[in-house]
């Protein structure tokens, strides 16, 4: 129990760290954008996001079959601290920099903060077993929000205060402390290797997979198109003056939606599983999207472009996003982390491109593509929703019998063919 618990602290410490920083970076990098690029730069740069993440990702599946997860957590950090180190203060010095230099600034940012998230909960996934999980995922998840709202509020009140380098030298002195938490945590995880039969055979005879992968690809979508949406409302806003008052405005949103998303998962997520089961709050989060897009026109730039970033960075990154890491708990055990690595640094990587050349070429109205998007994921959250509790039982009995003993590996994967038929 109390080596459980000292894991537990450490890996609470490295997701407030982590979240803190990339958050941080999140902020300047978003406000820089907003300012000097405008929403009309974004398909492009999610061309250059989608095709960084994609060569990252290919990497990273050959490093974790050979290296502990652990360790390249720690690679990663360590090379973002001397990064970010050395270009921040770049940007700081030069009087005129270029506008290719806050795209580049956005793009490393996005790229982090999927790399940093995807390796961090694969971590987590092969240190807490299915047990452990449903009482501590949601106090991971709300260390990673309070992780946002102190990063937001040092933002906001640090660049007002103390000026940008000191806002800056506090989200790497937090890196560095992070780097010191994730020592501490298991050395032992890894994945099996991906590109085998195996691997496939499983995923394609597990239909609550296939269904899980389809709703990643439509919800990623959703979420690209409506960033893209509330962008270009904030662009348009004249609500703020200079690049100080967009990050005092863009640290005191995120760090607010960081504080609902805590009351979110502490309190309010918890009590409506409690009373309703988390099936039935499964579609919801699409169902408040749904209706941001219907009142969207009728409210003002600033008013608008913030209710659609509290729909996806709060009620999907809460509802959406701890729902979605008890799906993958429900994924044949074996196949855990390749799924979430697949859906987290192939599939979404591969639907930002899509997003982008949608909103570089379509002519309707973005507002009218982000509504049917909404639309869609409401429809594939149902069917998520029917094929679940079949998955969840075979894993949670598979996991059983493997604490047992029981099953040998040729039996478990007999087992695994039975999913949802």
């Amino acid at each position: 129990m109390k080596d459980i618990r000292k894991r537990a602290i450490y890996t609470c410490c490295t997701v407030f760290g982590l979240s803190f920083f990339l958050c941080g970076f999140i902020v300047i990098t978003d406000s820089l954008f907003i300012r000097h690029l405008g929403e009309e730069s974004l398909p492009n740069a999610y061309i250059y996001e989608s095709a960084f993440l994609m060569s990252f990702c290919f990497l990273l599946f050959f490093a974790a079959r050979r290296i502990s997860l652990q360790r390249i957590l720690i690679y990663f950090l360590v090379v973002n601290l001397v990064i970010y180190g050395s270009v921040i203060p770049v940007l700081m010095w030069s009087s005129t920099p270029s506008p290719q230099y806050f795209l580049f600034l956005w793009v490393l940012t996005r790229v982090n903060n999927s790399l940093g998230r995807t390796i961090l909960w694969m971590l987590i996934d092969a240190q807490w077993h299915t047990l452990d999980v449903y009482k501590l995922y949601s106090v991971f998840v709300s260390f990673q929000f309070l992780g946002f709202l102190a990063s937001g509020f040092w933002v906001a009140v640090g660049v007002q205060l103390f000026g940008q380098y000191v806002d800056v030298f506090g989200l790497l002195l937090m890196m560095g402390m992070t780097i010191f938490c994730s020592a501490f945590l298991s050395r032992a995880a890894t994945i099996e290797p991906l590109f085998n039969q195996s691997l496939f055979k499983k995923i394609l005879r597990s239909p609550f997979v296939i269904t899980l992968m389809v709703f990643a690809v439509v919800e990623e979508l959703c979420w690209d198109v409506t960033e893209y949406n509330y962008f270009k409302a904030f662009s348009h806003s004249t609500a703020w003056e200079g690049d100080t008052g967009c990050f005092q405005f863009m640290g005191t949103l995120r760090a607010l939606i960081g504080g609902v998303n805590i009351l979110i998962c502490l309190i309010v997520y918890p009590w409506c599983v409690k009373r309703w089961g988390m099936q039935k709050l499964i579609p919801y989060p699409y169902m408040f999207a749904l209706s941001a897009y219907l009142v969207w026109k009728q409210l003002p730039p600033l008013l608008s472009g913030s209710v659609g970033m509290f729909a996806v960075e709060s009620v999907f990154a809460t509802f959406g996003d701890t729902a979605f890491n008890l799906y993958i708990k429900s994924v044949p055990v074996m196949i855990q982390a390749p799924v979430r690595l697949i859906i987290e640094s192939w599939i979404e990587p591969l639907v930002i491109l899509i997003a982008a050349f949608v909103l570089k070429w379509t002519k309707m109205s973005t507002l009218l593509v982000g509504g049917v998007l909404v639309l869609s994921t409401l429809i594939m959250s149902c069917v998520l929703r029917i094929q679940l509790p079949r998955a969840s039982c075979l894993t949670s009995k598979k996991g059983v019998q493997r604490e047992r003993g029981g099953d040998s590996a040729e039996e478990t994967e007999e087992e695994t063919a039975t999913i949802a038929v």
